[in-house]
């Protein structure tokens, strides 16, 4: 299965044509890993999505199922298992929610638009095509936007 990377001259993360976003169960597990301040096991993960789950009113997933999940994710180059002793592997992710949900949001904006998220944001947050706020004149920028505008900027930089 083809890996995530990131291509610097669009400045988006990308994944070959079919891979182009996280199924839900591979967002329930990596919002467990991106919300943990530590390194995850996958016991660690299923214990996680299983009290999130069970919160949520739904049925719990199975270790195999989230094991499964895991090394889906590892060959997609998502997160990466390292061994910590011999019988231990920790679960990092290679991207952040932020950069993620950028990807994500380029990826709609590509296919809806047919435009790079970066050049729609700004028209999109109320601004015209010179940068100035339409309502106000003012420069401004909503500071979410800026946000997600610096995300972007930084993931092109590669």
């Amino acid at each position: 299965m083809a890996k995530l990377k990131i291509d610097g001259g669009a400045g988006m993360l990308k994944y070959p044509e079919g891979d182009q976003h996280l199924l839900e169960s591979e967002i329930e597990v990596m919002d467990a890993v991106w919300d943990s301040p530590d390194p995850l096991t996958t016991n660690d993960i299923h214990a996680e999505v299983s009290i999130r789950r069970r919160s949520a009113g739904k049925p719990i997933a199975s270790f195999t199922t989230i094991d499964a999940i895991v090394r889906r994710l590892i060959r997609r180059g998502v997160i990466d298992g390292e061994k910590r002793g011999p019988r231990t592997v920790v679960i990092i992710p290679r991207l952040t929610r932020g950069q993620y949900v950028a990807y994500a949001m380029n990826y709609v904006s590509q296919s809806v638009l047919k435009k790079n998220l970066l050049a729609v944001l700004p028209r999109l947050s109320g601004a015209d095509a010179s940068g100035k706020h339409k309502a106000n004149g003012s420069n401004s920028v909503d500071t979410d936007v800026q946000q997600l505008l610096e995300t972007i900027a930084d993931l092109s930089k590669g």
